[in-house]
């Protein structure tokens, strides 16, 4: 009887469902990237690109990439900056794939050629730009 009682009261304390999708609570304080950070970003991930293209010759060279660009990419989040995990792969921060159709850096992304935005993981799918 005891467990039973026990049970209906943690069931009881459990939070409710939210009502709709999960709402964005953190907005990085600049819309997109100084060209100069915007050069630097699209440059770091062009470089873990080779890195990752020609074999990883040196893992170190690639993990040195890869903190410089989650510096840089904390950087330009903020105050969202934990976004970024400490330990997050190019991959992960930003889709690599489309850096050659890059015109600007937000934050965990690219403004594409089109004016649209390609997100990296990184960015939460609740708090991305229609």
């Amino acid at each position: 009887m005891t467990k039973l009682w026990l049970a209906l009261v943690l069931v009881g304390c459990s939070s409710p469902a939210p009502d709709g999708p999960p709402s964005c609570t953190c907005t990085p304080a600049r819309a997109e990237a100084a060209p100069k950070a915007s050069l630097t970003i699209r440059a770091l991930v062009r470089r873990h690109q080779a890195a990752v293209r020609d074999g990883h010759r040196n893992g170190r060279d690639t993990k040195l990439v890869d903190d410089e660009l989650r510096l840089q990419s904390a950087i330009l989040c903020e105050p969202c900056g934990g976004w970024i995990g400490e330990r997050a792969t190019a991959e992960e921060m930003y889709p690599v794939d489309r850096v050659d159709d890059a015109v600007g850096v937000v934050c965990a992304g690219f403004r594409l050629r089109d004016g649209s935005v390609a997100y990296g993981a990184a960015h939460p799918p609740e708090c991305r730009a229609p």
